[in-house]
């Protein structure tokens, strides 16, 4: 039973932060090569030299933040709400709503949910920043669908698929992980909150790639009074 008046906390899960190493340590290696450089350089590309570890290491103090953001406890005020609801407006809520490519729903009635709205409106505009940024290299033939429904052990599923991409795409391996990209610019922690935080609601969630083609992001969640619902 959900207790809709206080708020709880919840311990980070045990992530796979080898992304989150990885960049550390290439940050600190570029700063480390580029002070060096930099005091053995002429005074006209010693500045160069210093531009670049600069950018380093404001890098690398990004990324502490943002590793400090998401493995610190979660606050959640969990309350009962309809999945099917919550996963409707912000599906038509968001900018790949109004795009070109089709965006489809199937949701399913009586999901009855206790979570957070505020953070499960987060983990779904994650997955759906996500396939907006994709559908520049989806192709034309793309779709993407929202769909919410029961699973046969009785838990309630919300899951967003897009179709376009091949399966044997090597950029998928990592999803889910914190700090895993392949798009420049960007941190790798959108589909991590999403991770972060249906696993805090006592979920799961699982990344798909059919063999037809495209990609799936599943996230099961626990019914609010599920036996009541199941003999409803």
């Amino acid at each position: 039973m959900v207790d809709e008046n206080k708020p709880i906390m919840i311990p980070c899960p045990a992530f796979d932060w080898s992304f989150f190493v990885h960049n550390m340590r290439n940050s600190i290696g570029v700063a480390s090569v580029s002070l060096d450089s930099a005091l053995k350089a002429t005074p006209e590309l010693r500045e160069k030299h210093l531009q670049l570890a600069h950018a380093a290491v404001k890098n690398a103090v990004a990324d502490l933040e943002s590793f400090n953001e998401i493995s610190r406890p979660l606050e959640m005020t969990p309350r009962k709400e309809d999945l099917s609801a919550l996963a409707r407006d912000v599906a038509c809520g968001h900018p790949v709503a109004s795009g070109s490519v089709p965006m489809g729903t199937d949701l399913a009635g009586g999901l009855v949910v206790g979570l957070d709205a505020k953070l499960m409106r987060q983990a779904l505009t994650a997955v759906l920043d996500n396939c907006l940024e994709a559908l520049a290299e989806a192709g034309a033939s793309s779709a993407i669908s929202v769909a919410t429904s029961r699973d046969p052990a009785g838990r309630a599923v919300l899951s967003v698929s897009m179709t376009g991409r091949s399966a044997s795409d090597d950029r998928f391996g990592g999803l889910g992980a914190p700090f895993f990209t392949r798009k420049a610019n960007k941190r790798g922690l959108g589909l991590a909150w999403t991770q972060r935080i249906v696993q805090a609601h006592g979920g799961t969630v699982e990344f798909r790639t059919p063999a037809e083609g495209g990609f799936a992001v599943v996230m099961s969640l626990p019914l609010e009074n599920a036996g009541k619902q199941g003999a409803a």
